[in-house]
């Protein structure tokens, strides 16, 4: 039942004062383009959180960073060299009201 024991860091005090939320649309939604681009995200360690969902994106990522400037170079590696990406939507955090992975049992 327990996945995993993680210690949760505060990101501010390790210079992680970015957190963006990323709507990603892909041109081809098959399986084998989707399992690609979870793989993708999965090795990039600066996304916390990568979800696939219905509607008009495809996935949304969470992702922290130090800087902006940080966010513009893995938006160029990313997304702008891939040619599956149909678009790209950003939503930059100005406050965490709640963040967590705690249930209710």
């Amino acid at each position: 039942m327990i996945q995993q024991n993680v210690a949760i860091v505060n990101p501010e005090k390790v210079g992680h004062t970015v957190t963006l939320i990323v709507e990603i649309a892909l041109n081809d939604v098959h399986f084998r383009m989707t399992d690609e681009a979870k793989k993708i995200f999965l090795s990039i360690p600066q996304i916390q959180q990568c979800y696939q969902v219905t509607g008009d994106a495809d996935f949304i990522l969470i992702i922290t960073l130090q800087t902006m400037a940080q966010y513009t170079e893995l938006n160029r590696q990313l997304f702008e060299t891939n040619p599956n990406i149909k678009g790209v939507k950003t939503f930059v955090s100005i406050s965490q009201v709640k963040t967590g992975q705690e249930l209710l049992l």
